[in-house]
Order: structure tokens, then C-alpha cells, then sequence
């Protein structure tokens, strides 16, 4: 499996449109935003071939999302460390798919909500974060699209 060349790559033509329309901008280089919170899972990521795409400005509202190719142990490690943080997980036939959400108030007593879904599907590892922009269907349009 081989990784994709661009964002632009990973997402059908319909979502892409949709992340250009409600969350641009793509790849702003001020977004520290990571594409997950687990401090085992983002070591492994440093060791990995990825494509890390972001979506939205530095800020309260936004997604950045991590593809990477990883090995049947590899694979089995993301899902013990998931299983063992508290992610929801679920097997739809070709992936599992594992969330966890949270809602909250920040300091500035502004409400919040954020997240992450991490999927495996073969050796493709999608990890994504986000925060006030949870989008229906992301994860599986990029599973859907890196089929292709």
C-alpha cells in the first residue's frame, strides 16, 4: 500500500468540497492541531510513512487528520492502546472504526465539543482529531477514497 501524494488524495470530490466550502483553509501551517491525543500512538506515528492533512486556522474550530501505513503488529498495537483509552470501537466489515468524544466549557466559558476517530482498514492507519467540527462520514470517506 502505498500512500497518497496530496490531501487532496484522500477525500471523495463531494467532501472535499465540503471542507473547502465550511473549513478552509487546507494545510495552514500555523495549525498545531495533532491528529490524536495518544502519547504511545503519536511515537509510533513518528516512526511511520504519513500524509497529515489539517483543515481550518488556528483557532476553536477545526480537524487535522494523519495517514499512515502500518504492519499487522503495528496495526494490532493502535487497537490494543484504543481499546485501553476508552475509545468506542467497531468492526464495519473491512475496518474498525474507534471514537471517543468530549464536551466541555473552555476558560472563556465558550462550549466545546472534540474528539477523535482513529480506523484501520489493512495496512491504512487514519487518525484524526478535531475540535467543534465534527464532519458525518469523514473517516469513512477517506477509507472509501484510498480504496479507489
Amino acid at each position: 500500500t502505498a500512500l497518497p501524494s496530496s490531501c487532496e488524495d484522500i477525500y471523495s470530490d463531494a467532501m472535499l468540497a465540503t471542507l473547502q466550502a465550511d473549513t478552509p483553509p487546507l494545510n495552514d501551517p500555523r495549525v498545531t492541531l495533532l491528529s490524536t491525543e495518544q502519547a504511545p500512538l503519536l511515537e509510533l506515528l513518528n516512526s511511520l510513512p504519513t500524509l497529515r492533512c489539517s483543515w481550518g486556522p488556528p483557532g476553536e474550530r477545526g480537524l487535522a487528520t494523519t495517514v499512515a501505513i502500518v504492519g499487522s503488529e503495528q496495526a494490532d498495537y493502535v487497537r490494543s492502546t484504543l481499546s485501553a483509552s476508552g475509545f468506542a470501537c467497531e468492526d464495519t466489515g473491512t475496518a474498525t472504526i474507534c471514537r471517543i468524544e468530549q464536551r466541555g466549557v473552555s476558560l472563556d466559558d465558550i462550549p466545546f465539543e472534540r474528539g477523535e476517530v482513529q480506523a484501520l482498514r489493512g495496512e491504512v492507519w487514519v487518525t484524526t482529531s478535531w475540535i467543534n467540527v465534527d464532519l458525518a462520514g469523514y473517516t469513512e470517506d477517506i477509507l472509501s477514497s484510498l480504496a479507489e
